[in-house]
């Protein structure tokens, strides 16, 4: 209310007239004239604003109901990591996603989480409330737990030959 009043105030000192034209029309006005317009001005645009707001009040989504759910009574989020990129999580044998970190939900039972990255072997383990949801479960996979990714074209051959040659190069 109290802006209502001030605004009200500063639109009648900023644009107080004493004539105007309209249409060609030549018409005056005196001071309350003008304030009266201006008072009704000011309190139309305050209503508009006021049933705008009323009329957008439907709440924000709620990003937690996007994350996949383990079971149909899931209701904790909880958050799975790994260190590789493209991890499958699986929760109870039930795939919730591909990704390094991933946000789920489930109930407050017990479950088995297995997460396999691609080319990587998988690793279970067995979860149980209470769950915190402050401490995410993180699955760690070493280099020697992956297959490694054969590739001719990063991989350089040096052949016993070769090392000969390079041995007996003399700079120029």
């Amino acid at each position: 209310m109290k802006i209502k009043y001030l605004a009200l105030i500063y639109i009648t000192l900023c644009s107080c007239s004493v004539t105007t034209t309209s249409g060609g029309k030549h018409v005056e006005k005196g001071p309350k004239e003008v304030f009266e317009e201006q008072k009704n001005n000011t309190s139309d645009a305050f209503d508009t604003l006021a049933e705008t707001e009323k009329n957008d009040s439907t709440p924000a989504p709620n990003p937690e109901d996007s994350y996949k759910k383990a079971s149909d009574d899931a209701n904790i989020v909880y958050v799975l990591k790994s260190n590789w990129e493209r991890t499958h999580f699986f929760i109870d044998g039930i795939e919730m996603g591909i990704a390094r970190e991933l946000k789920v939900k489930i109930n407050n039972q017990e479950h088995t989480v297995v997460a396999k990255p691609d080319n990587c072997i998988s690793k279970e383990e067995n979860i149980r409330p209470p769950y915190d949801h402050h401490a995410p479960l993180r699955f760690t996979f070493l280099i020697g737990e992956c297959k490694e990714i054969k590739s001719v074209a990063t991989k350089k051959i040096i052949t016993p030959q070769h090392k000969a040659t390079v041995r007996n190069r003399r700079p120029h």
